[in-house]
């Protein structure tokens, strides 16, 4: 399967997370029918072209950033604020109540 496909599928997942939600790399990689390609996901989030897809609402499986850029750390983690997340601290989601099940209201 092509990369491009991947990545079409990827975005499809990533369109549908909504406000207050969030996802891990490996469970949005999952979700799109890639196990195991939890990096490739990670990569598409953080060299995303498109406006208005919530790149904020994916994280690390323990409920961290992993971007490199304290900028744009910052700029995620105060989206998250804004939508309601759970927190666990300042730069920590609480993976538990947070996480997003496709399906669920």
């Amino acid at each position: 399967m092509s990369e491009d496909t991947i990545r079409e599928r990827m975005l499809a997942i990533l369109a549908q997370i909504p406000p207050g939600k969030v996802l891990s790399y490996g469970r949005l990689a999952e979700l799109a029918g890639f196990p195991g390609r939890a990096r490739l996901a990670a990569r598409l989030c953080r060299t995303l072209p498109e406006e208005g897809l919530p790149w904020h609402r994916v994280l690390s499986a323990d409920g961290h950033s992993r971007i490199p850029s304290e900028e744009t750390r910052e700029e995620q983690f105060r989206r998250l604020w804004d939508e309601d997340v759970p927190m666990r601290s300042a730069e920590q989601v609480d993976m538990t109540w947070a996480l997003w099940q496709p399906g669920e209201n």
